[in-house]
């Protein structure tokens, strides 16, 4: 299975995902928030997080980097370019 949403809460749900379900997690470059990730990689779950103005970034190490204050502003994808980024993951599938 494939889950795909704005970095939240209910991303806490994964918890209950079968081993090596994928998840898409977006988030803006003003915050990004590891929690998920750690707990995914724990859980044994394909993770991958979507950076609305740069696309996938598949080194971790740049995620941690990428750590900031917490923004309230609302996020707007590419939704031409993120259906290519959905495209390629679920042909790994």
């Amino acid at each position: 299975g494939i889950i795909i949403g704005a970095h939240g809460s209910a991303f806490t749900n994964c918890v209950f995902c079968s081993k090596n379900t994928t998840v898409v997690e977006i988030f803006r470059t003003d915050f990004v928030n590891p929690a998920f990730w750690s707990m995914a990689s724990t859980i044994g779950l394909n993770y991958h997080q979507y950076f609305i103005d740069e696309g996938m970034i598949t080194d971790h190490l740049k995620i941690f980097t990428k750590l900031k204050a917490l923004s309230t502003q609302p996020i707007s994808i590419d939704v031409e370019h993120f259906s290519g980024v959905v495209e390629d993951i679920i042909a790994t599938l």
